[in-house]
């Protein structure tokens, strides 16, 4: 029997799932940065400097969404299973630029899933993971920062930083303990002046411990050169 006989329905019916109900993202055109990363913000193209969210709530999805959603919790592991030895294919699937906000939840779950690795700078899933982390959705957030800390996506880093920088408060202790966590592991030389900014412009709203941590990531970058 082909083993990929077995496989291909799970995968079918997990990406019906994740792109339900969302439209399909024209290549041709370049869609205009915009600030908030809501229900349709969440397609845009991310720019080269992240731009801040907005302090707008996220348009959250309908409850029917929602339940055609939590099919996936049950799928999840078969799918992690199916896609572990496929990660590359994963990571350039063009559908993954069709996720929005509540599928990018399941996305950032499946990811924890499989084994680690290091994701390259470009690509579909890279964006993905860059809209995520600067959604105003906490959740999402903390999801993202743990799917990036896991494949050392380090081309995301400062989404995450510029999310953490424009309302650390939102993110709650815990949320700000992961999104340091994963910076602590993942930035580099290209975070030290925005580390110093959050430090400078938002110390005031970070507790002592992770104030801290903020400048301890810095002075590690500096000592080790990392680059």
């Amino acid at each position: 029997m082909n083993p990929l006989n077995s496989v291909e329905p799970i995968l079918e019916r997990f990406w019906q799932l994740v792109l339900d109900g969302t439209p399909p993202v024209s290549v041709a055109t370049s869609p205009t940065p915009v600030a908030v990363d809501d229900e349709f913000d969440f397609l845009a193209e991310p720019t080269s400097a992240p731009p801040k969210p907005s302090e707008a709530a996220v348009v959250g999805p309908d409850p029917a969404r929602v339940a055609r959603l939590a099919e996936l919790a049950a799928s999840l592991p078969g799918v992690a299973q199916a896609l572990a030895q496929s990660r590359q294919p994963l990571a350039q699937d063009g559908r993954l630029d069709r996720v929005d906000a509540a599928g990018a939840q399941w996305i950032c779950r499946l990811l924890l899933q499989m084994p680690g690795a290091t994701l390259e700078e470009h690509g579909p899933l890279v964006r993905l993971l860059q809209r995520s982390a600067r959604s105003t959705d906490p959740e999402l957030v903390v999801a993202a920062a743990d799917a990036i800390r896991h494949l050392d996506a380090r081309a995301a880093q400062l989404d995450l930083l510029a999310r953490l920088q424009a309302d650390p408060r939102s993110l709650g202790h815990a949320g700000v303990d992961r999104v340091l966590a994963c910076l602590g592991q993942i930035a580099d030389g290209r975070c030290v002046r925005e580390m110093e900014a959050l430090l400078v412009d938002r110390g005031a709203e970070l507790s002592d411990v992770h104030a801290w941590q903020a400048r301890h990531i810095v002075q590690v970058i500096r000592r080790s050169g990392r680059k």
